[in-house]
């Protein structure tokens, strides 16, 4: 298998709890390995994108404002990524 065919199933793997690597990643603040994430295409619910929002947005400089940030993720466009 080609890594753009690997790549999807291993970003959805959820561990005992259900949890991602995307939701693991914010629940433990690496902010860095969830924009990493998200550039390759993790996805995320509605919920998430609340916490992944506020984890980007407290820790980005210039900051950004969760409420754009979220909004953002919620339309999919990750461009900014």
């Amino acid at each position: 298998q080609n890594a753009s065919a690997i790549i999807p199933a291993i970003l959805s793997q959820t561990d005992h709890l259900d949890k991602t690597a995307l939701m693991r990643a914010t629940d433990n603040g690496h902010v860095k390995v969830v924009i990493m994430l998200l550039a390759h295409g993790a996805s995320f619910t509605h919920h998430d994108a609340i916490e992944i929002a506020s984890l980007i947005a407290n820790n980005s400089k210039p900051t950004i404002a969760q409420e754009k940030l979220q909004a953002i993720l919620q339309n999919g466009n990750l461009d900014w990524v």
